[in-house]
């Protein structure tokens, strides 16, 4: 699963460095909030969005680790979600960056 956390770290990186140059100065990042200037962030608030993915990834680690030890169903189930969050996570990223550029 470390496997698939750092391709999805090397997709986000590459579009990141494909695109870079076309980057604006801000980026609409928070869609929960209503159209227009609220939901503008600058362009290094999308680094959020892979430091999430990690804390979110190794939380989950941590929690199966402690609750399910000896569970295989319960540890098949984390690494499910950690699959579901590695994709979600980078898909949005690639997303954001495409549709800004």
């Amino acid at each position: 699963m470390i496997r698939f956390l750092i391709a999805g770290d090397v997709v986000m990186a590459a579009v990141t460095a494909w695109k870079f140059k076309m980057l604006p100065q801000e980026v609409p990042l928070f869609y929960s909030k209503p159209w227009g200037e609220e939901q503008v962030a600058d362009i290094w608030f999308i680094l959020l969005i892979p430091i999430f993915m990690h804390l979110l990834y190794f939380g989950n680690i941590f929690l199966c680790k402690k609750l399910a030890k000896d569970e295989l169903v319960m540890q098949k189930m984390f690494w499910v979600g950690n699959g579901i969050i590695i994709f979600g996570f980078t898909s949005i990223f690639v997303r954001i960056i495409l549709l800004v550029t």
